[in-house]
């Protein structure tokens, strides 16, 4: 088990450490290809299980193998590689909000501890934090459509 975060008020495990990799168009690419791998470059190898307690409740956030995300795009980050697990996790609570019962705060909140914990300066993990919070107020919608609440 690996432990991303440990405060009174969250904990954030996983039962591995994600693997991903960067997608990138290759010559025999159709054009459906090329404009996906454009789209969502960043690709997760192996199905991890997050586990979060926060406030005194729990969640379980399973990342199938094979999701695509297109990294902290809204950051202009997407190509570093010490955001990649927190917008990959980040990325998996926008498009299913319900997953932790609909909560944008917590969805930003996570993203900010994982960037930490990955070796984000933490003054710039709380700015990113901030960013993001901000764009998926005003942005942020599942793929149903529905809003954050």
């Amino acid at each position: 088990m690996i432990v991303w975060c440990c405060k009174p008020e969250l904990l954030i495990t996983s039962d591995i450490e994600p693997c991903t990799t960067v997608r990138k168009p290759l010559p025999s690419d159709s054009i459906e290809e090329r404009k996906d791998k454009k789209k969502y470059p960043y690709l997760n190898k192996k199905n991890v299980i997050f586990k979060v307690n926060y406030l005194g409740s729990s969640y379980t956030i399973k990342i199938e193998k094979g999701f695509k995300w297109d990294g902290a795009t809204c950051l202009g980050l997407h190509h570093l590689p010490n955001f990649l697990n927190a917008s990959m996790l980040h990325d998996v609570l926008c498009n299913r909000h319900y997953l932790i019962g609909n909560d944008r705060q917590l969805s930003t909140i996570l993203f900010r501890e994982m960037c930490i914990s990955s070796g984000v300066n933490k003054r710039f993990a709380y700015l990113a934090y901030y960013c993001v919070d901000v764009f998926q107020k005003y942005f942020g919608k599942d793929l149903d459509g529905n809003k954050w609440q």
